[in-house]
């Protein structure tokens, strides 16, 4: 019935979604609830508190994360395969947890350890690490090589943190399968936390709500595993205390990740299809800095564990060789993330240039356009004023283009168009501008031009423009022919505004003359 109603909703126009603050409130009064019954409780209440009722979030990641899958299906395969990797995990750790009630209620033998459930538990934590594969297309081979390196910097980081306080005070004392699975745990977590922030934090605008809580809920595990281990080389961690309260917290999240994961399906737009579980938008700052995170963390808990450790006289060779190898990979880090901040400077400039070619340039034939032979205009007119040589202008209108557009479609008129503007750019003179003014119409800008010379340029363009038809694709050529209004400006004064009016009122002239013909406006 569950299934059929995801399904069900995966073919809804509208979807319909939960509201949020309720389940957040109920995850939240769900932890503080086991925090207060784990203070209360005791004897065979804490028993059934510890073994039963501690499973019940791990059990309800497997609905809610199956439900996820069923609901990505059909829409991004990759997101459902990853949510059905997650529920296969807490599955695993639901069976390890009945396993150890086994042993509690069974058995009774509840302080064996490592148990039959510890290897399932581990299964389960090493069974998460495809999921980051799943979860995050392959990137290319710098953000390969990035990744990795974020992830040895904060591995040898918390590594000599789990030197320094779990590995070396076992390893100089006694070693035995019990402290191996004590100090398994944190490592596979580090592990997972550590490349799902530095390959999921990297390269992409923005990373799902569910993508930042199942990393939250890795974070969870890790630290309270960590603490756990802790305190297992002290011999003073006791089962049923505080710790499972940060396990609760940690699988609470995950859970909340896995309902955020079933909001996002149902306000996927119908008919969304893709491979990938993240939709990466095209930023242009530097997203790989968020994958320092981890990387200055894990360099932070080493030097505070370090000082810790000399101030009491215990830092022995390994602590010393982890840490010299953290600085050499911290300097390379910082090395690479230089030359990304260069990277992103050099794609800056280029982006800043290109905008500002677009701004100034007509899309459609690469010739300036108006706003760019506007400013040329005003500047040119300015210096003519102040006494420089003259200035004459071109307006030239294709005669009858509306045809072309009518008869031969828009995509022929394009091709009109182009055909044109290359024909003028070779046909001018050096230091001439040319340009789209707008529609059919062209503008030219004759800077250190006399009348005399403005005419000859323009009848030579009519004459040009004229003279060979414009061949099309799969189609006939056409003829074309044009309409120019001349105006000059001398130093005796006028305005751009002036000049323009001029020359529009002189190829309203040609054109009134029977076109494809040169009028010269009058001074």
């Amino acid at each position: 019935m569950g299934r059929s109603r995801a399904l069900a909703g995966l073919s809804s126009g509208a979807r319909r979604v939960g509201p949020v603050a309720p389940v957040v409130a109920a995850a939240a009064l769900w932890v503080l609830g086991y925090a207060m019954a784990t203070c209360l409780v005791g004897g065979p209440w804490l028993q059934l508190l510890t073994n039963v009722v501690y499973t019940v979030p791990d059990a309800a990641v497997v609905v809610v994360a199956t439900m996820a899958s069923l609901r990505w299906r059909g829409l991004r395969p990759r997101a459902a395969a990853v949510w059905a990797w997650v529920a296969v995990s807490f599955a695993t750790t639901v069976v390890g947890d009945l396993v150890y009630a086994i042993y509690a209620y069974v058995i009774h033998s509840p302080d064996v350890y490592p148990s039959w459930a510890d290897p399932l538990w581990l299964l389960a934590d090493l069974s998460l690490l495809p999921v980051v594969v799943l979860a995050f297309p392959k990137v290319g081979w710098a953000g390969q090589w990035r990744a990795a390196l974020d992830a040895s910097v904060a591995a040898l980081g918390f590594g000599t943190v789990l030197w320094a306080l779990l590995l070396g005070p076992q390893w100089g004392h006694h070693w035995s399968l019990a402290a191996a699975v004590t100090v398994a745990y944190p490592l596979i977590d580090l592990v997972w936390l550590v490349v799902l922030v530095s390959v999921g934090f990297t390269g992409y605008g923005r990373n799902p709500r569910s993508v930042q809580l199942l990393t939250a809920g890795a974070a969870a595990y890790a630290i309270t595993d960590t603490s756990a281990a802790y305190l297992s080389n002290l011999h003073s961690y006791v089962d049923g205390k505080w710790l499972d309260i940060g396990w609760q917290a940690a699988g609470v999240v995950m859970l909340l990740a896995a309902a955020a994961a079933v909001r996002e399906a149902a306000r996927a737009p119908v008919g969304t299809s893709g491979r990938m579980v993240l939709r990466a938008e095209a930023v242009v700052v530097d997203r790989h800095a968020v994958s320092l995170v981890p990387v200055l963390a894990g360099v932070s808990a080493m030097l505070a564990v370090i000082a810790g450790e000399a101030v009491l006289g215990r830092v022995d060779d390994g602590t010393l060789l982890l840490a010299a190898a953290s600085v050499v990979a911290v300097c390379a880090r910082l090395v690479w993330s230089l030359q990304d901040q260069r990277g992103v400077s050099r794609s800056l400039a280029v982006a800043l240039t290109e905008q500002r070619r677009l701004a100034t340039t007509d899309v459609l034939t690469g010739l300036a356009n108006r706003r760019q032979l506007s400013e040329q205009l005003d500047a040119a007119v300015i210096e003519v004023v102040a006494g420089g040589p003259g200035l004459a202008v071109l307006m030239i209108d294709l005669d009858n283009f509306k045809r072309v557009n009518d008869r031969r479609g828009h995509p022929v008129g394009d091709d009109v168009l182009r055909e044109t503007a290359r024909r003028l750019t070779s046909l001018l003179r050096a230091g001439d501008v040319v340009g789209r003014w707008g529609g059919e119409e062209f503008l030219c800008l004759l800077p250190d031009t006399d009348v005399n010379t403005a005419l000859a340029v323009a009848e030579r363009l009519r004459d040009q423009l004229s003279a060979t038809p414009i061949a099309v694709p799969g189609d006939r050529p056409i003829w074309i022919t044009a309409s120019i209004g001349a105006a000059s400006i001398g130093p005796d004064g006028g305005s751009a505004r002036q000049l323009l009016q001029k020359a529009d009122d002189a190829l309203y002239t040609a054109k009134a003359g029977g076109r494809n013909q040169v009028h010269l406006a009058a001074r």
